[in-house]
């Protein structure tokens, strides 16, 4: 884990702190801004994305702390990213599967109660 990794981590855990509540891409996107954003992307299957356009360090630093289960990932409707004005101009997946074209599955975060301190 590279020291940018960690930096990262700990923003999004601050981000997460901060909302006290389900953290979505646009609260981290708002909290974050360009350090969220570069050539990667969070993909969970062939051509399904959680987030594209996202940061090398910022996808390494979410996948960290969704692997150690720090956090866990809950998937919602489209419109809770529309509420906050950022949605991403894919398909919306239906379910959790591989696509031959890429679809989003809009997913928030919280804590992961059980390895909660």
């Amino acid at each position: 884990m590279t020291s940018i990794t960690v930096v990262m981590k700990a923003k999004i855990m601050a981000a997460m702190a901060k909302y006290e509540t389900s953290l979505s891409f646009a609260n981290l996107k708002s909290d974050l801004g360009d350090e969220m954003e570069g050539d990667f992307a969070v993909e969970v299957r062939p051509n399904l994305f959680y987030w594209i356009n996202a940061s090398e360090s910022f996808v390494k630093a979410l996948g960290e702390l969704i692997a150690d289960q720090t956090l866990k990932v809950k998937a919602v409707s489209p419109l809770i990213y529309a509420i906050d004005g950022l949605t991403l101009q894919l398909p919306i997946a239906k379910r959790l599967r591989k696509y031959q074209k890429p679809h989003w599955l809009p997913v928030v975060f919280d804590l992961d109660q059980r390895n909660a301190a």
